[in-house]
């Protein structure tokens, strides 16, 4: 169904949760999403431009062809969730929880990483440019039992090519 999720955000004065539900061929621009729970979804074919996901819950989600763009991610949490041939473009991810997650055929341009955690992530065919971090609140990067701290882009990079799935 065509602008579904647009049609629930509007219909909600306050932060939306979702079980099991597809959303596709949708933009989405100009909303709050913050304190929002999707749960099981499936996004296909969304284009989210600056909308505001602060400290939302993505629980085994699956992102398909979306793109998100010019949003904040301050302090969100995405776990057992997949992204495919998607791009993230000029969020803040400042805090952000990335816990068993996959991407394959991604792309990430222009990311402010500060203090972000990044858990068990599985990685293919996935771009990283233009990412700024900070020497006061580095990614944290969990891997086979290891603990690494980021806060520049040369060893963020290095770091990465342990979770590739090529």
């Amino acid at each position: 169904m065509r602008n579904l999720l647009n049609k629930i955000i509007e219909a909600s004065d306050d932060s939306i949760v979702r079980f099991d539900e597809s959303f596709s061929n949708e933009t989405v621009s100009d909303k709050s999403l913050s304190y929002s729970q999707f749960l099981q979804c499936e996004f296909k074919n969304v284009v989210f431009k600056n909308v505001d996901f602060r400290k939302s819950l993505f629980f085994r989600c699956r992102f398909q062809n979306c793109q998100i763009l010019g949003s904040d991610l301050t302090r969100i949490e995405f776990s057992k969730t997949s992204f495919t041939s998607c791009e993230l473009k000029q969020i803040n991810l400042t805090g952000g929880l990335f816990s068993d997650v996959q991407f394959s055929e991604t792309k990430f341009e222009k990311i402010l990483l500060r203090g972000a955690i990044l858990l068990d992530l599985k990685i293919k065919t996935t771009t990283f440019h233009d990412l700024q971090f900070s020497e006061s609140d580095p990614v944290r990067i969990y891997n086979l039992n290891k603990i690494r701290q980021v806060s520049d882009s040369d060893s963020f990079q290095k770091i990465l090519a342990d979770f590739s799935l090529e």
